[in-house]
């Protein structure tokens, strides 16, 4: 199982994460062939998704370097966020052999910007 993760996301900003995934020895992970998936659920109602498909997009791998770039719009995180709301997470990477793997699960708490609500 992945590590516990506690970002929070500004509603109405650009959010990113860059992750790495490390073997045992700190080694990063060969991701070339890979594919990725997170979803972000409030209880359980899905209400947005990211991932390496063309129609999804949101999420780009970075081959041998094993890094992991989550990125949404300020746009998505204005309609697809409530502001005080929390909500449940995970990446999922795919092999090439179809095993899935939990990177990384956790929580994400929403809040407005003072400054772009002004």
């Amino acid at each position: 199982m992945g590590m516990c993760y506690l970002p929070s996301i500004i509603r109405g900003a650009d959010w990113s994460r860059t992750i790495t995934w490390d073997d045992a020895d700190g080694n990063p992970i060969n991701l070339t062939g890979y594919s990725a998936a997170c979803r972000f659920f409030r209880g359980s109602t899905w209400v947005f998704e990211l991932g390496t498909a063309v129609d999804v997009g949101g999420i780009t791998l970075g081959g041998s370097a094993g890094t992991v770039a989550l990125n949404i719009t300020a746009a998505e995180t204005s309609a697809a966020f409530e502001a005080g709301a929390t909500y449940r997470f995970d990446v999922v990477l795919i092999s090439p052999s179809n095993v899935k793997s939990v990177l990384i699960q956790g929580r994400v708490a929403v809040v407005d910007s003072v400054s772009l609500s002004a």
